[in-house]
């Protein structure tokens, strides 16, 4: 009676036995605790890293990895918890600072304030129509509401229009981050363009009588809810070039245009500030 040999077959120097029901094992009977050809848990290991030598976690997402942590990476543009916290902080420091104030430093201006509210008022402007004009403390502005807008971003991308788009369907993750963005985009645009009508709304400008842009130029001085508009733009456009710049979102195919898009509207918002074009 003739005997069937089993035929083998090396796999990455170890010789296999390919046995007459197709299942494979090593030499001496033992079979690997994990599958030869498997792959995937290996993949799903924290220290993993693809041929390539890139980690195969994602180094942007959006698990907290502490507060710190986040901060040092920059990770708290795209955590939202993250990016919470830090909006929370001058939040606290200034209500701690108008609660204690009256007791211990009477007559002392809360220097959180800045971050918050618009800064910089005319002191010679009436309480009725007050003014403000430009100064540096509006940078401490624009760089606490990039914060803000980093969480209304992610918050509401997370957790409303990804879930809404998984209702409806969508259940690749390419598309998700896709219906997110455009969400994200949508409710922005909705938001402050009624806002813009508004502020327009109580200029001599309305609606576009841009002769007005030149009667008793410059402009030093802005109603407040102008001021807030352009420096809420401005952090808005910001927070946008930081997403580009960290590759936050997939590169489409006009890239190049869209970073230059995104100068063009700060350098738009900028001008307008400085020359008072307003």
């Amino acid at each position: 009676m003739s005997t069937r040999k089993s035929p083998t077959k090396r796999v990455r120097g170890v010789k296999v036995l390919q046995s007459v029901d197709g299942k494979s094992g090593l030499v001496d009977g033992l079979e690997p605790q994990t599958p030869l050809d498997d792959q995937s848990s290996r993949s799903s290991s924290p220290g993993f890293k693809r041929r390539n030598g890139s980690p195969a976690l994602d180094k942007w997402s959006t698990e907290s990895k502490g507060l710190w942590a986040d901060i040092k990476s920059l990770r708290w543009v795209v955590v939202p918890s993250s990016s919470f916290k830090l909006l929370m902080i001058p939040i606290i420091l200034w209500a701690n600072w108008e609660l204690l104030a009256p007791y211990v430093a009477k007559g002392i201006e809360n220097p959180f304030a800045p971050m918050l509210f618009i800064s910089h008022r005319v002191p010679s402007s009436s309480p009725e129509d007050p003014r403000y004009q430009k100064g540096w403390l509006d940078l401490v502005f624009v760089a606490y509401y990039i914060v803000v807008w980093s969480f209304f971003r992610q918050a509401i991308t997370l957790h409303f229009f990804q879930p809404l788009a998984r209702k409806y369907g969508i259940k690749k993750a390419g598309k998700l981050e896709r219906f997110g963005e455009q969400g994200h985009a949508m409710a922005y645009f909705a938001v402050m363009s009624c806002w813009g009508f508004r502020v327009m709304s109580q200029l001599p400008t309305w609606w576009y009588k841009t002769e007005n842009f030149w009667i008793d130029y410059p402009h030093w001085d802005m109603k407040p809810e102008l001021k807030a508009y352009y420096l809420m733009q401005g952090a808005y456009w910001c927070q946008q070039l930081m997403v580009l710049i960290l590759g936050l979102e997939k590169p489409r195919k006009d890239y190049y245009e869209l970073v230059a898009h995104h100068f063009v509207t700060l350098w738009l918002v900028g001008y307008v500030l400085s020359f008072s074009y307003l």
